[in-house]
């Protein structure tokens, strides 16, 4: 290899140094954090969750509130149509969204946003109130739970973990319900074995 030939490849290999950390740069640059509680701003473009949770919520003159959807790491976030108003993406975790630049698998984003919007629709229409809070929660362990055992006494209860911090008025506003009936509900279940509460509002469902 002669000297031409080496330099040119040293070039070559500082450029790609280069790009990637500009790349990286604008990547940290189009990310953004937020806080548990707080409110996302007006989004004029689409974003992608990598960590942390998100729901929309819409509410009505007496401030009935009405939840559109939960979202996880992996989902699309973006202005919602004018037709849907008032409306506002609430953080219920630590959460950080980065700038969607890729838009060749937009198609299938979106396409997992309204199977999630369908399926909690389905559930919504679940008549009897405990029934749809107990199916509230399974699909919570199924979107965003994780396998878990955790030690009872002298039983061992393997399920999915609902490790967030869900406060009972959360799940009424998700349920259609009200919070006093969460609380009584979720007794019930308790003693039914049918959840289990850990501390910082968690929830174990054991396996069924």
């Amino acid at each position: 290899m002669n000297s031409s030939t080496t330099i040119e490849n040293s070039s070559q290999t500082s450029q790609l140094l280069e790009l990637s950390l500009l790349r990286a740069r604008k990547t940290l640059m189009e990310a953004r954090s937020f806080k548990r509680g707080d409110r996302l701003p007006n989004l004029s473009e689409a974003w992608v969750i990598q960590s942390g949770v998100v729901r929309t919520v819409t509410w009505d003159m007496e401030g009935n509130v009405a939840v559109l959807g939960w979202w996880g790491p992996g989902d699309l976030i973006y202005q919602l149509p004018h037709k849907i108003e008032p409306h506002q993406y609430e953080c219920l975790a630590p959460t950080v969204l980065t700038k969607l630049y890729d838009f060749h698998g937009l198609s299938d984003l979106l396409m997992k946003q309204a199977m999630k919007m369908e399926e909690l629709l389905a559930l919504a229409y679940c008549r009897n109130t405990s029934d749809r809070l107990l199916k509230m929660l399974d699909w919570l362990a199924h979107h965003f739970g994780q396998p878990f055992n955790h030690i009872f006494g002298d039983r061992t209860v393997t399920g999915r973990l609902i490790d967030l911090q869900i406060t009972h008025q959360q799940l009424a506003d998700l349920a259609g319900t009200t919070r006093v009936t969460v609380t009584r509900c979720l007794g019930d279940f308790e003693r039914e074995g049918q959840i289990f509460r850990l501390r910082r509002g968690r929830f174990l469902l054991p396996t069924r």
